[in-house]
């Protein structure tokens, strides 16, 4: 646990009240009805879109300081540059369509070009993945590091100040609360970095402390360790909070903008967090937990009260992940599985009517609580459950989503729903294959799961393509 003093604690107390104030109020401004709780009414400006965008996605702030500290300007080139590269992809490619598509979420994409069986298998994958239990962990953890108590104590109360505001006015209330959790993410970190130059020094006093192999792209690691962050990052493309980002969109321009602004963003925050674990390693190179380097650096190089702020930043990235997942997840497993799975009415499709009850999305909180509680106490490694999770099911959507935008290379439904359902398996039993003893804790020929499952994805593409061919013929 890291010492706080009794103002650093009144700052992040305070910290909390607002940001659970904030998200309560936009109760306020909700305009009742489906479209405002699922879409804000699609009434998103571009000012909201880029912060609730940025704040949403970057909330693994103790994987990025346990990787940035035991790699250096790796992380950079990890968890920075292939994200760039994929959002960048999205934003010119995808963000325009699906503002104009006028749904919902993504399992209504693949209904609407699949089948209902799709989407709810779709539904099941987006909730698991989203499902925010690494953040929660994360959260978890950063509150034992300065309050002393219990591991299920420190979950509920980072559930409860991160999502007590979600059930009363829907994605409004999560936008509300990710403006100013944006604003303490960055100022906290602005002035941890400007106080390690003035108090340390430059870029000489980090050279001349730190393994020189730590300011290269790779971190002393093997490529092909850094490759497959390239492949995993592809998921980039189904991530549900882009979608319903975009969704919310005021128009097709603000969200094809605020997908270009937010990678701008997320460039700048990695540069703050990535120098901060390269301080660190320089000033406690044999620091025993890597996860706690930003704080052992807090502690050091600020004083009383900016110390409070910069810890308020650190809660502030997380909580504006956790908020944005869980109400994905929650409306994911309410809406898009249990409630399509019961419907009849197939002409209830999408949904801008007072059919759906709301009840659906509280079991999904509840449920998505239970399974994020699930995933943050049997996990202890943050950067191993984004591997695993990121490589059993980003790939089982993504083909599947991704050719459902173009008639010309969408796959029919019976490849959809098979090639999901492959994929996944193989995904899964790759992944775990680490754990079985006689295979010495390494994957099945030594490949990381990700590429045989992409492998499988496009096979099934093919397939398709082979049987359409000879149809035609």
């Amino acid at each position: 646990m890291l010492k706080l003093n009794f103002s650093d604690f009144m700052i992040i107390s305070v910290f909390f009240l607002i940001s659970i104030g904030i998200g309560l109020l936009a109760r306020k401004s909700w305009r009742k009805g489906n479209l405002d709780f699922f879409v804000a009414s699609r009434t998103i400006t571009l000012p909201a879109f880029v912060a609730s965008t940025v704040s949403s996605f970057y909330g693994g702030i103790l994987g990025v300081a346990e990787y940035s500290y035991q790699y250096g300007l790796s992380n950079w080139f990890v968890f920075g540059v292939p994200y760039y590269l994929y959002a960048l992809i999205f934003a010119f490619f995808l963000s325009k369509k699906v503002n104009e598509s006028r749904l919902l979420s993504i399992p209504d994409q693949l209904e609407k070009s699949y089948d209902k069986r799709t989407a709810i298998l779709g539904g099941i994958f987006q909730f698991v993945t989203a499902a925010p239990g690494a953040y929660l962990l994360m959260i978890t953890l950063l509150i034992q590091m300065i309050f002393p108590i219990p591991f299920w104590c420190a979950l509920l109360l980072g559930l409860v100040v991160s999502t007590i505001y979600i059930l009363n006015g829907g994605l409004r209330s999560v936008i509300y609360a990710d403006l100013f959790l944006f604003c303490c993410m960055y100022c906290g970190f602005i002035v941890l970095v400007s106080f390690s130059y003035f108090t340390l020094g430059g870029f000489s006093f980090i050279q001349s402390k730190i393994p020189q192999e730590l300011l290269t792209p790779t971190g002393g690691q093997w490529f092909t360790s850094i490759l497959v962050w390239y492949f995993i990052a592809s998921s980039t493309l189904v991530e549900p909070t882009f979608y319903q980002r975009c969704f919310s969109a005021k128009s097709p321009k603000v969200a094809k903008t605020g997908m270009i602004l937010s990678v701008v963003f997320w460039f700048t925050f990695d540069f703050l967090t990535t120098v901060s674990g390269l301080y660190s390693r320089a000033l406690f190179p044999q620091l025993e937990h890597p996860a706690q380097s930003y704080g052992a650096l807090a502690s050091t190089v600020l004083p009383p009260i900016l110390r409070g702020f910069f810890w308020v930043s650190m809660f502030a990235t997380i909580m504006s992940t956790i908020n944005s997942y869980t109400f994905v997840a929650s409306v994911t497993i309410g809406r898009d599985v249990l409630w399509r799975w019961r419907r009849e009415n197939l002409s209830d499709h999408f949904i801008e009517n007072e059919s759906y009850s709301t009840k659906y999305t509280q079991i999904g909180l509840l449920i998505t609580v239970i399974v994020s509680a699930i995933i943050a106490s049997t996990n202890e490694s943050i950067v191993q459950i984004w591997l695993e999770f990121g490589s059993i099911f980003g790939p089982a959507l993504l083909l599947p989503l991704l050719t459902s935008w173009s008639n010309q290379f969408k796959l029919s439904n019976f490849w959809a729903f098979w090639a999901m359902i492959t994929t996944s398996l193989v995904a899964f039993i790759w992944t775990f294959s680490k754990r079985l003893p006689w295979f010495h804790g390494d994957y099945f020929f030594n490949i990381e799961p990700i590429y045989p499952a992409i492998i499988v994805a496009l096979l099934f593409w093919f397939a398709d393509r082979v049987e359409k061919k000879m149809v035609l013929s």
